[in-house]
């Protein structure tokens, strides 16, 4: 299961964005990770800026490195979520590094046992809202979302209604059993997506991800 962890990213097929929005001016990607769909994106849509945010200080500073030839990506280092000051962020290790998350483990633990969360490497990070962020850079809208956040792409949406609002297709991470503290579960998140006006036209419950398009 861990391996298909660090697999996950690569299963959706990012043509199919242009099934549902073929030009994409704005993209915003949150959770880089290694930046393979960061770059994914700027190839695939070179006419579109893509921001991606990544909070881990080390993945960031590789992120950096891989992306310095693309002028249209724009990394920060920053998190996502719904407030806008310096919190605990919680870092694995082990066997992959790609579950690291704002909310406490929980689940994870036991449904991944060689993916670590040591107390010495929790950190503190800058938590921003989407909103907050397009009015510091003067975005005034977004096309495209790509969510991986360990399991707060609810909250981080429902604190930034004014972005929300402009944006046609989200991809997004979903859970449906409790990895983490406080984590929203897919029924609930399916639910209110639809109340803002989305609905969804794939999803994979195996690799826990699904698309959402603007009615």
């Amino acid at each position: 299961m861990a391996i298909d962890l660090l697999r996950r990213r690569d299963k959706m097929n990012k043509d199919l964005f242009k099934v549902y929005y073929p030009n994409p001016k704005v993209i915003l990607e949150a959770g880089c990770h290694d930046g393979r769909d960061t770059i994914d994106f700027a190839k695939k849509f070179p006419e579109a800026m893509i921001y991606g945010f990544e909070p881990v200080p080390r993945l960031f500073n590789n992120l950096l490195e891989k992306t310095k030839g693309y002028k249209n990506i724009k990394i920060f280092n920053l998190a996502l979520y719904n407030h806008n000051n310096i919190s605990d962020f919680y870092v694995c290790s082990g066997f992959a590094d790609a579950s690291s998350s704002a909310l406490k483990p929980k689940d994870h633990l036991k449904c991944f046992p060689q993916i670590l969360f040591k107390d010495e490497d929790k950190i503190q990070v800058q938590f921003v809202t989407i909103d907050k962020w397009a009015q510091d850079n003067k975005i005034n809208n977004i096309d495209i979302m790509w969510l991986d956040m360990q399991g707060v792409e609810k909250e981080t949406l429902e604190a930034s209604p004014s972005i929300l609002k402009t944006v046609k297709v989200i991809h997004s991470e979903i859970s449906t059993n409790e990895l983490y503290d406080g984590i929203c579960l897919y029924g609930s998140y399916r639910q209110w997506m639809e109340g803002q006006g989305f609905q969804v036209v794939q999803e994979d419950m195996n690799n826990r991800d699904a698309l959402f398009i603007r009615k």
